[in-house]
């Protein structure tokens, strides 16, 4: 058709031994009722100026290739339409404008499902899929203004492919579901790989995912991207930082996990429900090396393995980075080492319901201790409430710097932390010590007003506390990264620090 519209109404049936073919150059295609094209071969669609619509559950078959080519307009797919390429590729191509499937629309191909605009974006809305058996891959291609992303909306809308996932974008990738027989790589230009679905639940499996982004993998602190693979390379470019969380023990790939992000929040938080296999973790240097967990200097990093399922489930990268600081402990280089529990984990919080949380997590069977807090003075003081803050600020005035490396600071911190983390008296008939009768009475009364250590662990938690100290003299840029290993399987000497 040279000029003029195509509309399939009705119950329509174009069928063809071979290939089939529509070709319109400037007018619109839709079909409404009951559409079925098919061919033994190939089907291809061409409109150089036009919209595409499918209604009314329109079926399109090709035994071999199925290709849509549009110049200028919109492609869109409505009510349960269903194309599929039996033993071959399937692609949908607009040069500029968007392509939007929804409704429980399916593409499907053998080998490959090929979605891509130039300018523009693609939209996946209320239960569309795309799917193939081999490779699905999804592109916006050219950069500009109306140069779009991904977005797949929080309802049942998946991405499905028996080898590999392949996303690249100028936008946003937003993500609902995402399966993947081995690889997965996702890469927005312009903007940041996001989870788009209110349920903490995992959106990609597979086995290697690739990532890169340039505002960001996940939302430091407020919205972390959950996964489920075996391997991960994460590459954050400009602004904001990488927030993930992943089901399973997974290895951190010939690309590393780097945030290179100097605009916002470019925190780096990675939490793993098993171990995380990496070679090292740098500040400023190796960013992007094989193995290596790295960010800018002056952000925050943390690496939280082997959580338990309950931990995970309170979504740490969504809290804040008290909380993760209050979680953080350092991996060995070479094995792994039993740390002994530290009742001191309230300190790091910086309200009264993480701090319920916090102690709620390390009285579990599996407790999370601290031993690399950043500024600990200053983070403890605003983690009691302000009775204990008193008795700390009594004990060691801000004046002094917390961070100095001298003996003057180091006693003074001492002093303040055990002026709030003491061992229990025994209070009772001839156990008050040297307490005055009255004054034992009266404390019968009292509520605890800070974190106490009992007396069996008085001695392990002076060294634990000792220990803070000597870490907290370390430069604000060194790593913070944290190994939780399970008591029972840790290798190695017991260390009270």
């Amino acid at each position: 058709v040279g000029k003029g519209n195509v509309d399939f109404v009705g119950t329509s049936t174009l069928t063809a031994g071979n290939d089939q073919a529509l070709s319109v150059a400037t007018g619109n295609v839709t079909s409404r009722g009951r559409t079925e094209m098919s061919a033994g071969h190939d089907v291809t669609m061409s409109v150089t100026t036009g919209n595409v619509s499918f209604h009314d559950v329109t079926n399109v078959t090709a035994g071999q290739d199925l290709s849509m080519n549009v110049g200028a307009g919109q492609v869109m797919f409505f009510d349960q339409s269903l194309f599929r390429a039996l033993r071959g590729n399937l692609s949908v191509s607009v040069r500029e404008g968007y392509i939007q499937a929804e409704q429980n629309t399916r593409l499907n191909a053998k080998v490959q499902t090929l979605v891509q605009t130039q300018a523009g974006e693609i939209n996946l809305l209320d239960a569309a899929t795309l799917a193939a058996d081999d490779n699905v891959t999804v592109r916006v291609t050219s950069r500009g203004a109306y140069s779009g992303g991904l977005t797949m909306e929080d309802a049942d809308t998946l991405i499905q492919a028996g080898r590999s996932v392949a996303i690249d974008t100028y936008g946003d990738v937003k993500i609902d579901l995402i399966r993947s027989g081995n690889q997965a790589a996702i890469t927005s230009r312009q903007g940041a790989i996001l989870d788009n679905t209110a349920a903490e639940t995992d959106l990609i499996f597979g086995t290697t995912l690739s990532m890169s982004a340039f505002s960001g993998i996940g939302q430091p602190w407020t919205n972390n991207l959950n996964l489920n693979v075996s391997e991960i390379n994460a590459f954050n470019s400009y602004s904001n930082g990488i927030n993930i969380q992943n089901r399973i023990a997974f290895k951190v790939g010939d690309q590393g996990i780097a945030n290179v992000g100097r605009v916002g929040v470019s925190d780096v938080a990675v939490t793993s429900g098993g171990g995380i296999d990496y070679l090292s973790q740098n500040y400023r240097g190796a960013l992007g090396s094989p193995g290596v967990v790295s960010t800018q200097g002056n952000f925050r990093m943390y690496v939280i393995a082997n959580m338990t399922p309950s931990a995970l489930e309170e979504q740490f990268g969504n809290n804040t980075p008290q909380l993760l600081s209050a979680l953080n402990m350092q991996q060995a280089a070479t094995q792994a080492t039993t740390v002994k529990p530290f009742s001191l984990l309230s300190a790091l919080n910086e309200s009264e319901a993480m701090s319920s949380l916090a102690i709620q997590r390390f009285m579990e069977l599996d407790p999370v201790v601290t031993i690399k807090p950043v500024k600990v003075m200053r983070d403890i003081a605003f983690g009691f409430d302000n009775a204990a803050n008193s008795r700390i600020l009594e004990a060691f005035t801000l004046t002094a710097d917390p961070m100095a490396n001298s003996g003057a600071a180091r006693s003074a911190l001492m002093k303040a932390l055990e002026a709030v983390v003491q061992p229990q008296q025994n209070i009772g008939n001839g156990g008050q010590g040297d307490l005055p009768a009255q004054e034992g009475a009266e404390s019968r009364d009292e509520k605890p007003q800070a974190p106490v250590a009992r007396g069996s662990d008085a001695k392990e938690l002076r060294a634990t506390l000792k220990r803070v100290i000597d870490l907290s003299d370390d430069s604000l840029n060194a790593p913070m990264v944290a190994f939780n290993p399970p008591i029972a399987q840790a290798i190695g000497p017991q260390d009270d620090s």
